[in-house]
């Protein structure tokens, strides 16, 4: 009974004190340091004219961010992003402008940095593709877990019916086997065109 007294008495300051219990890898604390992101989808930023003291600052123009821009993010006292571009000058000349989107609090307009990620999906007319280079593989998704190793599959004909781009520039094919089962991603300078 006593141990159980302890123990409440203990959570219910960590409570009153404020101590978290846990620590979310996308809290606002983690977000007040920069970190690197791929912008998801449109988005209006504005460019602040700044003042002292900083509630007087205003918006002195707009920009519009586009689906695969890579930026650097952080969360301020003022604003809910401040946003750092490259082509977006922060803090030249006299007066030291920076960018913020004040929009959104949330982070469904950017996802962290990955290589992979993918810019574009287009399906593709169906074609025919033996393999290039034997060393390669056949992955889950572009840039994901390996399946096949194309040096098991030496006269294979891959049929593909699908493309997309990564961050990286690369370009993927899903192919599936023509007389199997294999089937995945490969980059598609790993496969030739046949007849």
């Amino acid at each position: 009974m006593r141990k159980l007294r302890i123990t409440l008495i203990l959570g219910i300051s960590l409570i009153l004190l404020g101590i978290p219990t846990s620590v979310s890898a996308h809290s606002f604390n983690w977000w007040s340091f920069p970190r690197k992101v791929i912008v998801t989808k449109t988005t209006t930023i504005s460019k602040v004219h700044p003042v002292n003291p900083d509630y007087l600052s205003y918006y002195c123009a707009t920009a519009n961010l586009h689906r695969g821009d890579v930026i650097t993010i952080h969360h301020s006292a003022s604003h809910d992003w401040i946003v750092e571009k490259k082509g977006f000058a922060n803090g030249l000349g006299k007066k030291h402008y920076y960018w913020v989107n004040d929009h959104t609090g949330k982070t469904n307009w950017v996802t962290l940095y990955n290589k992979n990620y993918v810019l574009w999906s287009q399906k593709m007319q169906l074609a025919k593709y033996i393999r290039k280079n034997s060393t390669a593989w056949i992955y889950s998704k572009p840039g994901g877990k390996r399946l096949h190793h194309l040096k098991n599959y030496p006269k294979t004909k891959w049929l593909a019916t699908k493309q997309e781009k990564v961050e990286n520039g690369a370009i993927y094919y899903y192919v599936k086997s023509q007389h199997g089962t294999a089937k995945g991603w490969v980059w598609r300078g790993n496969v030739k065109k046949v007849n």
